[in-house]
């Protein structure tokens, strides 16, 4: 997992021409061979994260973040 978020977050800035953020992890998915309805949570848990921090983009939320999130 740790390997996964590493490449989805060095790849564009939220703001860039690149594919965004939740088809990036779909297609991150895809090529691990996950079933489909993975992507599909992965990507509904990451978009309940980025609505609990206010819709800031994860590149710019710690560990802090996250914790604040899972302990809830």
């Amino acid at each position: 997992m740790k390997e996964m978020y590493t490449s989805l977050k060095n790849t564009n800035t939220p703001h860039g021409d690149g594919p965004k953020l939740l088809d990036r992890v779909h297609n991150k998915i895809r090529l691990k061979h996950h079933p489909l309805r993975t992507g599909n949570y992965y990507c509904g848990w990451i978009k309940r994260y980025i609505l609990f921090r206010h819709k800031h983009y994860p590149n710019e939320i710690g560990a802090d973040g996250v914790e604040a999130f899972l302990s809830h």
